[in-house]
């Protein structure tokens, strides 16, 4: 997988993990694509109660793959997975730029 963004939140302690896969079609503009799952990352990761989030592309399954780190039960991810975290080991997360961070 290639990271495309990913971003810290204002959340202080990941209670949920959560992943979401998104084919991408043929015949999609491909930066388009991107740009637009840039800017959906970075809303995501402004939103109260987000830890992290994180955005990437796994060229195997040509697809997106979004993930969400927060303090509480996540919505709009009803396609994808979600898991309650027991533990999460933080040695980067402080080095990731900060949602609204250019």
């Amino acid at each position: 997988m290639v990271a495309l963004d990913a971003r810290r939140g204002r959340g202080r302690e990941a209670r949920f993990a959560s992943t979401q896969a998104l084919d991408i079609p043929l015949d999609a503009d491909l930066a388009a694509t991107l740009a637009q799952e840039i800017a959906c990352n970075r809303e995501t990761a402004d939103q109260p109660g987000t830890v992290a989030a994180a955005v990437g592309v796994d060229p195997r399954r040509w697809a997106l793959t979004r993930i969400l780190l927060s303090d509480r039960e996540p919505e709009g991810f009803e396609r994808g997975t979600s898991y309650e975290v027991l533990h999460l080991a933080r040695p980067l997360l402080d080095s990731l730029p900060a949602a609204g961070a250019r």
